[in-house]
């Protein structure tokens, strides 16, 4: 997809334009119609960036993605209340 292409590139400007973080919407389709970045992309932007990297799990069972988006290295983790019944199955502090 030409989108990705330049994305590293696009996330450098953004940096030296003086962004503090780059946010990054994770959509599976199903809790919202759009499909896009997953684990990934977010895996593929951290060598690029020191940026923060803010995800946003727009997906139906958070729990599936949780671990892989955390382990790519991305920095701040959001999903929605309506995406799942019982965060406690997949929320820990470590």
């Amino acid at each position: 997809m030409q989108i990705f292409a330049t994305l590293g590139e696009d996330v450098k400007k953004v940096e030296q334009l003086g962004a503090d973080w780059i946010h990054i919407d994770a959509m599976d389709g199903q809790f919202v119609p759009n499909l896009t970045l997953g684990p990934n992309i977010v895996e593929g932007l951290r060598p690029i960036t020191t940026l923060t990297l803010d995800c946003h799990l727009m997906v139906q069972e958070p729990e599936r993605f949780v671990k892989g988006i955390c382990k790519s290295g991305g920095g701040l983790y959001f999903c929605s209340y309506r995406s799942n019944k019982s965060y406690s199955s997949y929320l820990t502090t470590d």
